[in-house]
């Protein structure tokens, strides 16, 4: 797949040249959105709008990376990285991000998300 997520701005969302196929058959388009982060959460849970009207509940989701920035330092936390434990659709609203260390010394960062709406 092509990596559009690294020419995002916050709140810009595109579709992908990839699909999520459902059990019926079905192919949904990929969308992929960077959300801003005004502050990272201690070792907890921490819930972000994601912004999407349309969101598909019972569709594809995953987070592609997640940026953080403090005095000129920058945090790129992969899919696997052992600080962030999980990032999960919450609802028709919100998304999860479940920290395993306090992150919070970073601040003015971002999240890419994948997703399917329900108007495809």
């Amino acid at each position: 797949m092509k990596k559009y997520s690294v020419f995002l701005a916050n709140g810009q969302e595109t579709q992908t040249d990839e699909f999520y196929t459902d059990v019926n058959g079905k192919n949904w388009p990929i969308y992929q959105k960077r959300l801003a982060i005004a502050a990272m959460a201690n070792a907890a849970g921490q819930d972000i709008a994601h912004g999407v009207a349309t969101i598909k509940l019972n569709g594809h989701f995953r987070a592609v990376s997640l940026e953080a920035s403090n005095a000129g330092n920058t945090l790129r936390v992969g899919l696997n990285d052992i600080r962030v434990t999980s990032v999960v659709l919450k609802d028709a609203t919100n998304i999860t991000v479940v920290n395993t260390a306090d992150l919070t010394l970073y601040v003015n960062g971002s999240i890419v998300i994948e997703y399917n709406k329900t108007t495809d």
